[in-house]
């Protein structure tokens, strides 16, 4: 399961890096601690249930969404995609 979220991690690109470069800190500031404690969050619902296995699904949720909601900012903040079709 963390394979998968690291998948995603690699897809998406630097994402975080181009944002706190380009003077939208904040923004990758919010975005972490948004998802920092849905991790917490996660990881206190699923340990219990399912042990291990859920802590790696809650990881790798928290992740995804890490990657996709920066990457989702790059292209409303930037004008592009990082990867694929920019048209």
């Amino acid at each position: 399961m963390l394979t998968v979220g690291q998948l995603v991690n690699v897809t998406c690109g630097s994402v975080g890096c181009l944002l706190v470069m380009t003077g939208n800190e904040k923004i990758m500031r919010n975005i972490i601690l948004i998802t920092a404690a849905m991790n917490i969050i996660l990881n206190v619902l699923l340990v219990r249930e399912y042990g291990p296995i859920g802590v790696a699904y809650a990881t790798a949720f928290s992740t995804v969404m890490w990657n996709i909601w920066a990457m989702v900012s790059v292209k409303k903040r930037l004008g592009f995609w990082m990867f694929g079709y920019n048209g």
